[in-house]
């Protein structure tokens, strides 16, 4: 079984969806946001979110295809050096009905409120999410996306931040990533923390 990776597009945005929403399923927060959301609404609503970046410069996305099926496996959303864009008009994607509206935006402000604080947008790299399909995990997918994002960042002597679940907080020290601070989100089912790490570049050469 062979994999290729490539750059994404927009006709690979619902394709992307799914394999986030398959991926994310389970995972603490997430699985609380649309606690009753059908799988299709789940899926419509983070296609918006994806496609929505698109248009922001700086935003890219890598994916994974094996090779066989031309099926995507793997992805990895990620942002590039870039002004932030600050638009109190930009139109955001509804939350679907069943959402947990609250808990949406205190997770989103949280997020946005550690990006700033611990980012210099014109300056530093960003991997936003990175996913795999259940099945294909220990396949190496998620490293080699990782890979080719922070060979980018090397380049050019850039920094790389990113917030990890504690379940792929693991991966990262090993790419030279290190802790900075945990970000703590409070949900009815208790405090869900994730982890901001920062890699200097080329760690693993120094």
């Amino acid at each position: 079984m062979s994999f290729d990776l490539k750059e994404a597009n927009l006709s690979d945005i619902e394709e992307l969806a799914e394999v986030l929403d398959k991926t994310y399923a389970d995972e603490p927060i997430i699985s609380q946001l649309m606690p009753s959301v059908d799988t299709k609404d789940r899926v419509e609503f983070w296609a918006g979110w994806f496609r929505n970046d698109f248009s922001k410069p700086g935003e890219k996305m890598f994916k994974m295809v094996e090779a066989e099926s031309g099926k995507i496996v793997a992805f990895l959303k990620a942002r590039y050096p870039a002004p932030k864009v600050v638009d109190a008009e930009e139109v955001q994607a509804e939350f679907p009905e069943g959402s947990n509206a609250e808990l949406f935006g205190h997770w989103f402000g949280n997020m946005d409120h550690f990006e700033d604080k611990h980012m210099n947008y014109e300056e530093d790299y960003f991997v936003r999410v990175i996913s795999t399909l259940p099945e294909y995990h220990r396949k190496r997918l998620g490293r080699r996306l990782l890979d080719r994002f922070l060979r980018d960042a090397d380049d050019a002597g850039a920094k790389t931040y990113l917030q990890a679940t504690e379940v792929g907080a693991g991966l990262y020290p090993r790419l030279g990533f290190k802790d900075i601070e945990d970000m703590v989100t409070n949900t009815p089912k208790g405090p869900v923390v994730w982890r901001c790490m920062m890699r200097e570049p080329n760690p693993l050469k120094n």
